[in-house]
């Protein structure tokens, strides 16, 4: 298995959209085996582009923050699964999703604006 999380300064990125860099985990027997970060900037709201990437990277789930409705559908239509919602290190969040107790919710950005704190 293969998880991307958008990341920012080690935690995963609150506001998806402006993501420039993911961290892609590789998964194997229920651990993290390697992680690998991308910058991908110029990709932000690019829905195809993500999706192609992410496809090429191998990714089966995507642990977000705040994530668009458009881009949201768009990779669960890509056949990602998508956890919005996210908070925290991005690491930590990785391994609670792989022990099971990952809080996430149905969270989604509904507006385009600058400034999400990553901090809170």
């Amino acid at each position: 298995m293969i998880v991307a999380v958008p990341y920012l300064q080690g935690i995963v990125n609150p506001h998806f959209g402006s993501t420039e860099t993911f961290l892609v985990a590789n998964i194997a027997d229920g651990q993290v085996e390697t992680t690998s970060v991308f910058e991908m900037q110029g990709m932000q709201h690019n829905h195809a582009g993500l999706a192609g990437f992410f496809k090429e990277q191998g990714v089966d789930v995507i642990l977000a923050g705040g994530m668009g409705a458009p881009m949201r559908h768009a990779l669960e239509g890509a056949g990602f699964e998508v956890l919005c919602g996210v908070a925290g290190p991005a690491l930590e969040a990785v391994d609670a999703f792989l022990r099971g107790d990952l809080e996430y919710s149905d969270a989604t950005c509904g507006h385009h604006h600058e400034g999400h704190d990553p901090a809170g």
